[in-house]
């Protein structure tokens, strides 16, 4: 996926990477989005709002052909390939690359003209979009990939220690009888002593730029894979997410499926506020 992002591009050009993993590349979409993040941590690339992959439209109306008088986008649609039963398909990326601007204009402009009923226009499947920030070597790819590499298997084994972890206390609790009033106790027990373990294991480990690192790359995964996200989280909601706090607007029911709900227990909560108020404000730029 990094040489597929990084290979051959050019400073300034947007690239689509599906967000359909079972297509191009066999990965999850959050696999992908932190892959993105880390790029983005490294100022590879800067990530954007997600775009449509694949477009087509046709024209309904003899006026559309007058519009390639005027618009930009789709004189480089139907300038770029050769209708197919009077449907010129694009990506739109690949249009903003020839119109210099961005995937979200040229969809924009084409759906006007959908509400003007000048054209069909048809979306199907969804994109990452990062522009490219400086060209890369094939020694800076392969460096790249190794570094990705450790940072995915340290998520694969935090993972694998939270199952492992869940197993010990569902052992626990096993040892009690079910009807006993002391399960619930054993459990919590069970919990704080992870917890506990956990946090005084941070407190040991002195704290450096490595950690913080990754803690931007998913604070910045975080908000990629919300639209909006810069007008729609706080400092403080994202550090209540990373924690693990409930409100009622962001409920544990509706969010503790998310991969980033708790995932920060054992970090300070004023420390992941700053962070995230400072992610956010860089992306509402």
């Amino acid at each position: 996926m990094v040489k597929f992002v990084l290979k051959d591009k050019s400073a300034g050009t947007l690239v689509a990477i599906p967000e359909d993993h079972d297509v191009e590349f066999d990965a999850s979409k959050e696999c992908m989005s932190t892959i993105l993040a880390f790029l983005e941590q490294e100022r590879i690339i800067d990530n954007l709002n997600g775009s449509q992959l694949d477009c087509s439209l046709s024209c309904i109306s003899d006026r559309a052909q007058d519009l390639l008088l005027s618009s930009r986008a789709l004189a480089a649609i139907m300038g770029s390939a050769r209708p197919v039963n009077g449907q010129w398909k694009f990506s739109p990326v690949a249009i903003a690359n020839l119109t210099d601007s961005s995937p979200a204009a040229v969809l924009s402009e084409l759906r006007r003209f959908s509400f003007q009923r000048l054209i069909r226009l048809q979306a199907d499947r969804k994109c990452f979009v990062c522009s490219i920030c400086k060209n890369t070597s094939d020694q800076e790819q392969e460096q790249l990939v190794d570094r990705i590499l450790a940072r995915l298997r340290g998520l694969e084994e935090r993972q694998v220690r939270r199952v492992l972890t869940l197993e010990r206390m569902m052992e626990e609790a096993d040892k009690i009888s079910s009807r006993s009033p002391e399960q619930h106790a054993a459990l919590s027990g069970a919990i704080e002593r992870y917890f506990e373990s956990a946090a005084e294991e941070v407190r040991r480990r002195p704290r450096d730029e490595r950690g913080d690192k990754f803690l931007r790359g998913d604070i910045i995964s975080f908000l990629h894979s919300f639209a909006g996200s810069h007008k729609l989280f706080s400092g403080r909601v994202i550090a209540r997410i990373f924690h693990g706090l409930p409100s009622p607007a962001f409920s544990a029911r509706m969010w503790q499926k998310n991969s980033s709900w708790g995932r920060y227990k054992s970090i300070d909560f004023q420390h992941i506020k700053e962070l995230a108020e400072e992610m956010i404000r860089q992306r509402g730029k």
